[in-house]
């Protein structure tokens, strides 16, 4: 797998190349060389590469669950069900990525709503304790209290969003589940998951640093370029090695959460449901026509 995404960045390193000498053949870029080239890269991202790269994503995590596991290991089937399931994975990376950064954004509202809630919790408190009928539950004070600290939410969030690609691909599950899923797995190990793919993370990007800075002074400049992408590309498994073993540790001793029982009816009613779906998107799309061509005429 590393093979083949070494290749893939060798040949987009030198089709850059040519762009760049498409673009400017004479040291000044073209305007109308620059959209085409854009527009180009842009379809080509989308439509292959794009797909490409989730698949690899999703088949490093399900080779390393596989080698953790004991299971006999298939690159091409592991390739071909990435591909199968790249959607689910986008989404998942999506939602692992947007959630810390709009709990981020989203802080000095949080912090406001925590401090009313934290404040009317406050007076029913004072009010049920004068009066003389004490029954009924007060609602839990925990969610407040994180909402009015600063950042709470967006730092608890970090640990969950970590392990959602790896709940979409291993379960399998879609973006919301696997959400769901990666919250209940990090409960009560915030700090270990956290730090465990922290430390891969660092030294994947120690690594790489620390080459971009000595290979240009061992083996000249020109092979330090070449070395330093593959030692790059290498290493990109790392981390999704890493989130691997962390949510199989933490999901016990089958590795999963959801039961194959509930797997296996999940994919039957998602089949069940593809063929209404492709139903009614082609009639959508077939009214939309229809529609362009009554106001066309």
């Amino acid at each position: 797998l590393t093979i083949i995404t070494v290749i893939v960045a060798l040949l987009a390193r030198q089709s850059m190349v040519q762009l760049v000498g498409y673009i400017a053949p004479n040291g000044q870029a073209a305007p109308e060389r620059v959209l085409v080239v854009a527009g180009a890269i842009a379809l080509i991202g989308v439509v292959v590469l794009l797909p490409f790269v989730v698949s690899t994503l999703a088949a490093t995590i399900g080779i390393a669950d596989d080698s953790l596991a004991g299971r006999p290991i298939s690159l091409f089937r592991r390739l071909g069900r990435g591909l199968r399931h790249w959607l689910p994975v986008i989404g998942a990376v999506v939602v692992a990525v947007v959630v810390p950064i709009a709990l981020l954004f989203a802080t000095p509202a949080l912090v406001l709503v925590g401090l009313i809630g934290l404040a009317v919790i406050g007076v029913l408190r004072i009010s049920r304790s004068r009066s003389a009928d004490a029954s009924g539950s007060l609602p839990p004070t925990r969610i407040w209290a994180l909402m009015a600290i600063p950042f709470a939410l967006a730092v608890l969030a970090i640990p969950a969003a970590l392990l959602v690609v790896p709940a979409a691909v291993l379960e399998p599950a879609r973006p919301i589940e696997a959400w769901r899923i990666a919250r209940r797995q990090v409960a009560g190990r915030r700090l270990a998951v956290f730090g465990a793919i922290a430390i891969a993370f660092v030294v994947y990007a120690g690594i790489s640093i620390l080459a971009s800075w000595l290979l240009p002074i061992v083996v000249g400049q020109v092979a330090a370029e070449f070395v330093s992408l593959v030692l790059v590309v290498a290493l990109l498994p790392v981390v999704p090695i890493a989130m691997a073993s962390v949510y199989r540790r933490a999901s016990g001793p089958s590795g999963r959460v959801l039961e194959r029982a509930e797997r296996k009816a999940r994919m039957a009613r998602r089949r069940a449901a593809e063929p209404g779906l492709v139903a009614r998107v082609a009639a959508l799309v077939v009214a939309s026509l229809v529609v362009g061509s009554v106001v066309a005429v």
